[in-house]
């Protein structure tokens, strides 16, 4: 997790509740060629889920939320127990990504 993209993805998220890649491409300012990488390695570590796939003109798009809200950054941030399961997270994330 140690990755800025992966983070921004993921407060975007918690923001947002829900996004494609083309919404957290408008959003974040970023091409979606550069997210796809970010959101796989983020749906690996359990910290990201295809929660909807919607119907567009040529296939249809995948639309990702914050597996949990006590995993997403803000609300962990509100309370002991929050602070503690997003530290064992992201510190299981950052191994999963150096392997």
């Amino acid at each position: 997790m140690a990755s800025s993209p992966r983070l921004a993805i993921l407060q975007r998220l918690d923001i947002d509740g829900h996004a494609t890649v083309r919404e957290l491409g408008e959003r974040l300012g970023r091409p979606v060629t550069a997210l796809y990488h970010h959101l796989e390695r983020l749906e690996e570590a359990g910290l990201v889920q295809v929660v909807e796939r919607r119907s567009t003109g040529r296939r249809p798009e995948a639309v990702y939320a914050v597996v949990s809200r006590q995993l997403s950054s803000a609300a962990a941030l509100r309370t002991p127990g929050g602070r503690r399961n997003l530290i064992k997270v992201a510190s299981s994330a950052v191994g999963a990504s150096l392997r």
